[in-house]
């Protein structure tokens, strides 16, 4: 009776904002603070926010490793949940959490012994490769923690407790820049450390917000995390939630390796177009939280729905919800567009990085939409279960038209940053199409996991 009562209140208005809400304060504190984060190193070393941008780009990829499980536990847990099918859902929990500690130990390891290899690969200009090496090697080392965090902050978005993600974002924000203002400046007993003063605070803030969610599943979820569903060895539900995390996470596998594979483009057109592709990274992300936030509402009331068998309702769920992402996104993009001078001056860039900015982000309003459109898509296909036409076409359009016509603009036109973006723009707008066709289709009802 409960889970009927939470499956109706998805279909109103102010039931989706419980969800969206959330999520949304907790994506825009991420941004915030990691935008205090490059204005703090921005102040101490200019080049240092392009260091850390190279960094965080391949650090992105192997973080995607994560994101397959922690995914999958979301869409599967959803679905079992929706279906009333609750004695799965420990299973679930337990595999993910003790599967994602193996791969996160398994990827510090890697980062820490293979990032100077990276760098070469990604043609890092020669005065980043310090600063980068230090953030790698301190973040990238400790990236197990990012593991579990992912893995604990799907448990309690698929049972829709978003409110305690959302608080412990909060907190791990704010001992990120406490620390963040000590060590890279140096404040007391310590001396200023820079880029590596900023890797350690973000650190000691995830150990904080893994510490802080661990106490608060033991002391309120039923569910316990259970050593014995490793013995023997969950094949089959490993195997579950790899059929459904290796499909999902391919398409933002594939976005952030061309991202890479861009980023070194970019790298070619000198320092000033690394700056200004790192500044604008991080403005642009303001115009499309919201966007995130509501396709990942989407996809677990999708598959709340989809468990339930209640397809006309996750349907108009999705309509309605990619309409209002658009109408938010449109505001924001064109209001950053407009403000760009002033927001840019606090960062106290150069003038032609300044100019190259401001190309940019006129691009990015088109570029933005059409995000809206396709994730939004890509999440609600996932929730459903179809979670295998989404990286097919991903791969297809982001190799194709985002890297091949962003190179070709950038580097055969001579459009430089601009055609680089203007090839991403028409890659996201082309699989928002592609998306929209298939969701009408149905083809996603027959997708149903359980």
């Amino acid at each position: 009776m409960q889970l009927d009562s939470e499956r109706r209140n998805f279909d109103s208005l102010g039931g989706m904002l419980k969800l969206i809400i959330p999520i949304f304060i907790e994506l825009l504190l991420q941004v915030l603070v990691g935008n205090i984060d490059q204005m703090m190193l921005s102040n101490f070393n200019q080049d240092s926010v392009g260091a850390v941008a190279n960094a965080n780009t391949i650090l992105n990829v192997f973080m995607l490793v994560f994101t397959m499980i922690s995914l999958a536990t979301t869409i599967l847990a959803s679905q079992f949940i929706g279906a009333g099918r609750k004695d799965k859902v420990e299973e679930v929990y337990s595999v993910s959490v003790f599967m994602n500690i193996a791969f996160g130990l398994l990827i510090s390891v890697m980062l820490v012994a293979l990032h100077r290899p990276l760098f070469s690969l990604m043609r890092m200009d020669a005065r980043f490769w310090d600063d980068a090496g230090s953030y790698m090697v301190i973040v990238g080392g400790f990236s197990f923690l990012q593991s579990l965090y992912l893995t604990y902050t799907a448990i309690f978005r698929s049972k829709r407790m978003m409110n305690v993600t959302m608080f412990v974002s909060m907190a791990m924000n704010v001992v990120n820049v406490i620390f963040n203002y000590i060590l890279i400046y140096g404040l007391w007993i310590f001396p200023a450390m820079g880029v590596a003063g900023a890797a350690i605070a973000t650190v000691l803030s995830r150990v904080a917000g893994v510490v802080t969610l661990m106490i608060i599943y033991r002391r309120r979820m039923p569910e316990k995390i259970r050593l014995r569903y490793m013995r023997p060895f969950p094949k089959d539900m490993l195997k579950r939630l790899l059929a459904i995390g290796l499909p999902s996470a391919g398409e933002s596998f594939s976005y952030q390796l061309s991202q890479a594979v861009l980023l070194s483009v970019i790298n070619g057109f000198g320092a000033d177009s690394t700056n200004a592709k790192a500044y604008c990274a991080i403005i642009v992300q303001f115009s499309y939280l919201y966007c995130i936030a509501v396709s990942q509402a989407a996809q677990i009331c999708v598959g709340y729905h989809v468990g339930a068998r209640e397809y006309d309702k996750a349907d108009k769920l999705t309509k309605r919800l990619i309409m209002t992402s658009i109408v938010v996104t449109a505001i924001c993009t064109t209001s950053i567009y407009l403000l760009h001078p002033t927001i840019l001056s606090w960062f106290g860039v150069s003038a032609p990085v300044m100019a190259l900015c401001g190309q940019v982000l006129m691009i990015d309003i088109v570029l933005e939409m059409g995000r809206s459109f396709n994730s939004v898509f890509i999440r609600a296909l996932q929730g459903s279960g179809d979670v295998r036409y989404p990286i097919i076409i991903g791969i297809l359009a982001m190799w194709i038209i985002s890297v091949g016509l962003g190179c070709f603009f950038g580097i055969v036109l001579g459009w430089g940053l601009a055609g680089v973006w203007l090839g991403m723009t028409l890659d996201e707008c082309s699989r928002g199409i592609i998306f929209a066709f298939r969701w009408k289709s149905g083809i996603w009802k027959q997708k149903t996991l359980i």
